[in-house]
């Protein structure tokens, strides 16, 4: 195949990846920023683990104060009226509510509804993941408009406050958009693509034995119980074959039946 063929069958597989991607736009949306936000934005402050990472680069990118932004928002976001209220009824049933159990939690429910978005199949699983998207992002809204807390390079945009609202609000969207939808199910399209090697399948167990007997019965054994039968004859329990059965036995003469007689 020449290069141009490679080239045509590449493009026409990115254009029916690129109509897939247009088709499920809401789905990948949603589930890139519920797994995107979960890992960078929850977990990693959560576990320290950018300032970690920052450590090891060679070059400046500010992770470390990033981590610190985020930290201290979600302490200010604690302390908003609603955030208490609702940690109020966490701790009558003896969960105390800080900022880094805030942070860990919604990383959770982040990933797993993520995750239900990308892997299964099913109507359910992307009515769940939409819902907490129209939450989070109703939570983000409340939150950052209420406690002042955007980050910093959110404050350099114009008009930041309006910039985010109209993020929530477009993001949110799309998990009202999802509801309506199916998973994508990409858990069962690379199932689909595992090779079915000969290996997978089991063959049944033979013994060596086994495959001699079985050989053994198969095959009829001179002048034995096999043989005689074939013949017509009748075998006998040692193996051994019996003269024919129907061959009439020898008939007395008249000659001798008299003398005995006599």
């Amino acid at each position: 195949m020449g290069l141009k063929m490679k080239m045509v069958f590449l493009g026409l597989k990115m254009k029916s990846l690129a109509m897939w991607a247009l088709a499920h736009w809401a789905e990948l949306l949603v589930a890139l920023t519920l797994l995107g936000s979960g890992v960078v934005m929850k977990a990693a402050p959560y576990f320290q683990a950018l300032g970690y990472v920052q450590a090891k680069l060679p070059i400046e990118l500010g992770l470390t104060a990033l981590e610190k932004e985020i930290r201290s928002s979600y302490g200010s976001f604690v302390k908003l009226p609603l955030i208490k209220k609702a940690f109020g009824y966490l701790s009558a049933i003896g969960i105390k509510g800080t900022s880094s159990r805030l942070l860990i939690g919604i990383a959770l429910l982040d990933l797993v509804c993520g995750a239900l978005l990308l892997l299964p199949k099913g109507k359910r699983t992307a009515k769940a993941a939409g819902l907490w998207m129209v939450i989070e992002m109703i939570g983000a809204e409340y939150c950052t408009r209420m406690s002042g807390s955007y980050l910093s390079s959110a404050k350099k945009l114009p008009y930041h406050e309006m910039v985010m609202t109209v993020v929530h609000v477009l993001i949110g969207f799309a998990g009202i958009w999802c509801m309506r939808k199916e998973s994508l199910n990409l858990g069962g399209w690379m199932w689909s693509l595992k090779p079915k090697l000969a290996f997978f399948k089991k063959a049944p167990a033979t013994s060596a034995a086994a495959t001699a007997s079985a050989t053994a019965a198969a095959k009829p054994e001179v002048g034995g119980a096999a043989t005689a039968s074939a013949r017509g004859r009748a075998a006998m329990p040692g193996g051994t074959a019996q003269k024919r059965t129907s061959t009439p036995g020898p008939k007395s003469s008249p000659k001798s039946s008299a003398k005995k007689s006599n």
